[in-house]
Parts: structure tokens; sequence; C-alpha cells
């Protein structure tokens, strides 16, 4: 597959990333192979051409398929940057961790990967850093309130919804008070806290807070009220300084 795409016009990078791009694969991992390239790339055109050429198939996803293993395709022209907005639809620090933080080059003829990684590299610009800060904090304390709020009208569903995001968004916090990139904000949340973050005591009342075990909206505002006391032990420190 890489001899496939090296030679693919405006291709100039083929970069392993996921679980296997930072060397925490097991036996049943699909294979993430991020591809940087140049101009435009027909993701469905591309896959099927790479399938044809070393004779196998195309998964639902427009990845390929190899015996048992199913290789996810994730062009990428590297133009990452801050989206603004809500916090939860912008990616920016999950995609500089998955395609230049975590990940392993496979291709890389020029060093223009390397290259490209460097700007990300050690961390945001402060002002950036500050600013995302900033609307996290808000957006944390905007959805426990919404939480709050769906109780009286036992809206289940959409108090745990807000419950996860609060969630995301004091992880998210804590990546950016650190200066460290994030894997992902819902899964390899415990080993992350304790390799990356260095937090091995925010997890199991992390996981308790998310442990609803009544399926109403009240008991989920219950909730609410035990990631407000994790914010306030992990998050306001620096916060107020």
């Amino acid at each position: 597959m890489a001899d496939h795409f090296r030679a693919r016009p405006g291709v100039w990078a083929l970069v392993l990333v996921g679980s296997i791009g930072r060397g925490a694969g097991r036996a049943d991992s699909d294979v993430d192979l991020a591809i940087f390239h140049d101009g435009p790339f027909d993701l469905p055109a591309e896959a099927a051409g790479c399938a044809a050429a070393v004779g196998t198939s195309v998964s639902q996803n427009r990845g390929v398929v190899v015996g048992p293993v199913r290789v996810d395709l994730e062009p990428t022209e590297g133009d990452l940057r801050p989206l603004g907005g809500l916090a939860r639809l912008d990616p920016y620090e999950l995609d500089v961790g998955g395609l230049a933080v975590y990940a392993t080059p496979i291709w890389d003829p020029d060093g223009r990967w390397r290259a490209w990684r460097r700007r990300f590299l050690p961390y945001l610009p402060e002002d950036v850093r500050a600013e995302r800060m900033a609307v996290i904090a808000a957006d944390f304390r905007h959805n426990l309130g919404e939480v709050r709020r769906m109780a009286p009208r036992d809206e289940f569903f959409e108090a745990l919804l807000r419950l996860v995001y609060a969630q995301r968004y004091l992880l998210h916090y804590l990546f950016l008070r650190a200066r460290i990139y994030p894997v992902d904000y819902t899964k390899h949340v415990a080993w992350q806290c304790r390799a990356l973050l260095g937090l091995p005591e925010l997890v199991a009342p992390l996981q308790a807070a998310l442990a609803v075990v009544r399926g109403d909206a009240a008991a989920v505002a219950a909730k609410a009220g035990e990631l407000a006391a994790l914010w306030r032990r992990f998050c306001e420190e620096e916060e107020d300084g």
C-alpha cells in the first residue's frame, strides 16, 4: 500500500497514526494510515485504486481490507488551525496529536512531514492556548447548567449527553493547562490521565461522575455536582492564578 500511494501525484508523506502510530497497537487493532497530499484527493477512487493494486477489497468506510485487518485511509493536506466556536466541534488539538505528535512516518522522503510537525511543537502559542482555555471553561460551566436545567423536565438523554460534553471539556482543559496534546477525550482516558497528565488520582472519581445508576434526568443532574467538584479540584487553581 505504501508503494502504491507514494507513486500517486501530490502525495508527500505516509504516516501511521492511531494506536499503531503511537506504538500501542494490539493484535486486533485497525491500521490508520494518514496520507499527506497537495491538491485534491478523491478518497473513494483512491481506496478503490489501492484495493485493486494490492489485490484486496474496499472497506465500508472507504479504507482497504487486507486479510483480517482494516486499513483506514486518512487523507490530509496538513492545514491544521483552530476553528473557533464551540470547543466540542473543534478537533484542533486532537488532530495535531493524532497526525503530528502520536504518529510514526513510514515514508517522508524530503523530510517535509518532520518539518511540518515542528510547527506544532513544543506546544500551541500562548495566546491561542489562553483563548482556548477560556472558551473551554465557559463551555464546561454552560453544559453543567444545562444538565441541571434538564432535571425538572426529566430529559434524561439530553442531560446525559451534556454530562459527557462536560467530561470532555474537563479533560480538554487539563491538557491545555499541562501543555500536552491529547490522544482522545473519551477513549484511553485512564491511560492518558496516568501516563500523559500525571493525574492517576483523577481516574476513579471521573469514572464515578459518569456512572449514572438511574435512568432519569435528576440522577444525571446529581452527577453534575461531582464533575463540578472535580473541576474545582483540578482546574481552578491555575484559573484563579
